[in-house]
């Protein structure tokens, strides 16, 4: 495959993640960057072989933004949502169903982990107070 075609499939990919961001907005996500978009092209540009990586953030201020803004330095880690957090950060989040067992979702990160598995983003980034991130990953079959 050409450089082209790699990059197209790229774009592709990106294009179907902000659609299925768009779509879970108010469930699992909380907000959306339009921008990943022209930064997608932007990395592109400057680099066609340049891997695109979708991140999402947890909703909460106990993530520092220099963190955020230290992934969005490297070339190709594109911050693409804030991920809801279960109310109150509790254990268990009622709100939302895991994809794979059809039963409530653990952990306050929870909603991250549904969006890596719908396409939505690569990786997240959330919190872990007692289980928050380590217990949606495990009961979605992801890394923590």
């Amino acid at each position: 495959m050409d450089a082209h075609q790699d990059s197209l499939l790229k774009m592709k990919k990106l294009a179907y993640a902000m659609l299925q961001a768009k779509e879970y907005q108010g469930k699992t996500v909380v907000y959306h960057r339009k921008d990943v978009l022209e930064e997608a092209v932007i990395t592109l540009d400057e680099d066609p072989a340049a891997k695109l990586n979708l991140f999402g953030v947890k909703d909460t201020k106990q993530i520092s933004k220099d963190l955020v803004e230290k992934l969005k330095e490297k070339r190709g880690c594109l911050f693409h949502t804030v991920d809801k957090m279960s109310k109150g950060g509790r254990a268990i989040d009622t709100e939302l169903i895991n994809p794979l067992t059809g039963r409530v979702m653990t952990g306050s990160s929870s909603a991250s982990s549904i969006n890596i598995l719908k396409g939505i983003n690569d990786f997240a980034i959330g919190t872990d107070g007692g289980g928050s991130v380590l217990a949606p990953a495990i009961s979605t079959g992801l890394y923590s």
